[in-house]
């Protein structure tokens, strides 16, 4: 799933995209930009492909896991499903999940647990569109615009296509999921 669209991107920055810029964001700029927050965040947002990760038991009561929100099976490392009454998924009032927490402790072990389900979180949060959107524009600005140098009498300027840092705010955006996905 794309964090952003050509629409919205068009109407952040004021102006109709070309086709070209609209089939460079959709054939590079977005799953480039995806990949970025993925990679910064730890996590994936809207994902709908189910998937099998393996989680190390400590013989403890709680299993650490990936940010998932949807599980539909856990079975040890002898392939045998662990019955659903055994366990719970936490946090218990969120739809995303980071742990499971077993009635009784799971075995230690490298990778000894198979967990089956879709990873990351369940929809794309506006706060995530929001930084896609700013990448998006930094990345295309210069090029939207056209302009590369202009000058008025003695007084002359050149852009280069340099793609602009990240905000601050968008870098917090992107830490305060890291930690949620990786606290426990």
């Amino acid at each position: 799933m794309t964090y952003l669209t050509s629409a919205d991107l068009a109407n952040k920055l004021g102006t109709t995209l070309t086709a070209s810029q609209t089939a460079y964001l959709n054939s590079v700029l977005s799953s480039a930009i995806d990949a970025y927050i993925d990679s910064m965040t730890g996590t994936t947002f809207g994902s709908t492909t189910p998937t099998t990760v393996y989680a190390d038991g400590d013989n403890t009561s709680i299993l650490s896991i990936p940010t998932m929100h949807t599980i539909t099976s856990v079975s040890d490392d002898a392939s045998n499903v662990i019955d659903s009454t055994r366990y719970k998924l936490y946090p218990r009032a969120s739809s995303d999940k980071l742990a499971i927490r077993s009635l009784d402790t799971w075995d230690e072990g490298n990778e000894n647990y198979a967990i089956v389900g879709v990873l990351g979180h369940k929809n794309v949060p506006a706060d995530i569109r929001i930084v896609a959107l700013e990448l998006a524009s930094n990345a295309l600005i210069e090029n939207i615009s056209g302009l590369k140098s202009e000058s008025v009498g003695d007084w002359s300027v050149s852009y280069d296509n340099a793609v602009k840092e990240i905000s601050s705010q968008s870098l917090g955006i992107l830490e305060s999921y890291t930690r949620l996905s990786r606290r426990i």
